[in-house]
């Protein structure tokens, strides 16, 4: 009888300890899901950010696109005062080279609106 009695309590034992190491593996299971989840979260409350951030890059580029096209617009147009011409004033305006389109050039302004930084790295761009 003592024999059966250490069996009993050795299985006891061992179930304990079997039942105790699974409650624990479920808790980290838990846990690690928990942090899926938390992660999922995080991502989609960023969605969010990232439309506003298109948005104002998308209205950003219209503005600068509507600003340089009435910037250039008025740049380039031609207003003659047949009162005012003079030799100097027909060599200054003819080829000189120093107004506004020669200057963009001479910086290196090649026309194109650069994209926020932002938005580029939404568009996933290789710019």
């Amino acid at each position: 009888m003592g024999f059966i009695a250490i069996v009993v309590l050795g299985m006891v034992m061992w179930g304990t300890k079997v039942y105790n190491s699974m409650v624990t593996m479920n808790e980290g299971v838990t846990s690690q899901w928990g942090n899926v989840e938390t992660q999922y979260q995080r991502r989609s409350d960023l969605i969010p950010n990232f439309v506003n951030t298109v948005k104002g890059a998308a209205n950003f580029e219209q503005t600068t696109l509507t600003q340089v096209i009435e910037a250039r617009a008025k740049a380039t147009s031609v207003t003659i005062d047949p009162t005012k011409l003079t030799p100097e004033t027909i060599a200054v305006s003819t080829g000189t080279g120093t107004g506004f389109l020669s200057a963009g050039k001479t910086y290196g302004c090649d026309g194109t609106v650069s994209r926020t930084k932002g938005y580029t790295e939404f568009q996933g761009s290789p710019d």
